[in-house]
């Protein structure tokens, strides 16, 4: 019954859907997390592993070009770049 609802609800909508809006949702808080796990190398892993399963692809090449800027002043994680090549 739920899901009939969510149907009417988008039929009934006068404007388009924005679909955009959640993947760049998630991109962001990708990177949100990466900063804040950055103090350990092997957290850091971890969860740029869990990104590479829920960004699509254009926000992978995102995510490798941020990696790039971000880890100029972190040696130490400049390896993980790879991951996402």
């Amino acid at each position: 019954m739920a899901c009939n609802f969510f149907l009417i609800y988008i039929y009934n909508q006068r404007e388009p859907l924005n679909l955009t809006i959640m993947p760049r949702m998630i991109y962001d808080y990708t990177k949100s997390v990466l900063e804040r796990v950055s103090f350990d190398p092997v957290l850091f892993c971890k969860e740029l592993r869990k990104a590479l399963k829920n960004l699509l692809p254009y926000e992978l090449e995102q995510l490798r070009k941020w990696l790039q800027n971000y880890t100029t002043e972190k040696p130490e994680l400049r390896q993980f770049i790879s991951i996402v090549s």
